[in-house]
């Protein structure tokens, strides 16, 4: 049978999984990733890529089928690989070109004589088969070059490659996105927020890029403005303009957003919003350096503590970044026995690491006399994750 204990363990056994992992844009959380161009390119079963027109097709009833394919053009084949203009794809691939301008891109594995599709591209453009070539001559890694050549491509009216490059920034870390974002075009950035063509999934991040390079004077009504909306694209975006807006007035942000995590009536998603806004703007630190930030983030994460709704985020944030300057409020958070299981587990684990600290080891050895199989529990959950430094 299958306790409330072993399912809080699930939960806690996941999110130090998550922990390990190396983080994409914390404000894209929420988009479901995909493997971009770059990757499949990347991928070394990716030695054909060609373009050209589908053809006739043929689909079988166990959902096998082939496709006939005019090749145009050529950008990648692998040594003692030879075809005509026209060739013959062993699987079924729907649609097809609408215009004459229109094309496809086929990214496979050949092999034995066999061709074997990984990825097509519909491109509504013969031109738009520049962009593939560069995306197939681009470093295998992200970095500024290609982060802002993505950009500039989330305006194409072409769909795939439009939301290819937003699964590359998607899929950039935090501090990787905000170097790049420094050297953006604020009004490139203004023109994407105001376009009605732009995707709602795509406005957290497009606001916190204009709280990077944008101007106080130019921009700062349109975060104050967002920031009281009551649409629902602007309250899905909140954690974005809340972070460019931090960035880009400080004085009021980190106010608004202290008062807002100490107040009870701030609505849950609101105060996760602003805690995510935080993480985005602690992450887009150089590691190892001290945040410009770390008296109000540390700050707001007191008040969310109080708040205790939300105080094992703010615990696990404290513990993640080495901030102990909470230590006194998170020992005195933990719950009596029985009551929420997750706050206890994230104090534990906040003193598992910081278990140097006089204060800290105290409590520890006073909690395995009372409850030691909890305190072993979350010691082998724990496993080899770093350790803050006392």
């Amino acid at each position: 049978m299958i306790t409330k204990v072993k399912i809080l363990s699930c939960i806690l056994a996941i999110t130090l999984v998550i922990a390990k992992m190396t983080p994409g844009c914390t404000l894209c959380t929420s988009v479901k990733l995909v493997s971009t161009i770059r990757e499949d390119l990347n991928n070394p079963t990716t030695n054909l890529v060609f373009a050209g027109k589908l053809g006739k097709t043929q689909i079988n009833t166990d959902g096998s089928g082939t496709t006939e394919f005019f090749v145009k053009s050529v950008l990648r084949k692998p040594s003692g690989w030879e075809v005509g203009s026209t060739l013959i794809i062993p699987k079924y691939l729907p649609g097809g070109e609408k215009t004459n301008q229109s094309m496809t891109v086929i990214l496979a594995n050949w092999k034995e004589n066999q061709i074997t599709p990984i990825r097509a591209i519909n491109l509504n453009e013969n031109e738009s088969l520049r962009e593939i070539v560069r995306i197939t001559n681009a470093p295998t890694k992200q970095d500024i070059n290609s982060l802002t050549a993505s950009f500039a491509l989330m305006g194409s009216k072409e769909f795939e490659l439009s939301n290819d490059a937003f699964m590359e920034w998607a899929k950039a870390d935090d501090l990787l996105v905000s170097e790049t974002a420094k050297l953006l075009s604020p009004k490139l950035v203004r023109d994407y927020i105001q376009s009605s063509q732009s995707p709602q999934n795509r406005l957290s991040l497009y606001a916190y890029l204009l709280g990077c390079c944008g101007n106080q004077e130019d921009d700062s009504a349109w975060f104050a403005k967002c920031l009281n909306s009551k649409e629902t694209k602007w309250r899905s975006a909140r954690d974005g303009v809340m972070a460019g807006y931090l960035l880009l007035n400080p004085t009021e942000g980190w106010e608004l957003a202290a008062k807002s995590l100490a107040d009870s009536s701030t609505p849950l998603q609101d105060r996760l919003a602003i805690l995510r806004s935080i993480k985005t703007l602690h992450n887009s630190e150089h590691p190892g350096t001290n945040s410009k930030f770390d008296d109000q983030i540390i700050q707001c994460l007191k008040n969310t503590i109080l708040q205790k709704e939300l105080a094992d985020i703010a615990i696990d944030y404290l513990r993640q970044w080495h901030l102990p300057q909470a230590e006194e409020m998170i020992l005195a958070a933990y719950p009596r026995k029985g009551e929420s299981p997750l706050l206890a587990r994230s104090v534990i684990q906040y003193s598992l690491s910081f278990r140097e600290r006089p204060k800290c080891s105290t409590f520890l050895a006073d909690q395995k006399l009372i409850n030691p199989d909890l305190i072993r529990e979350v010691e082998d959950l724990l496993g080899d994750l770093p350790h803050p430094p006392s």
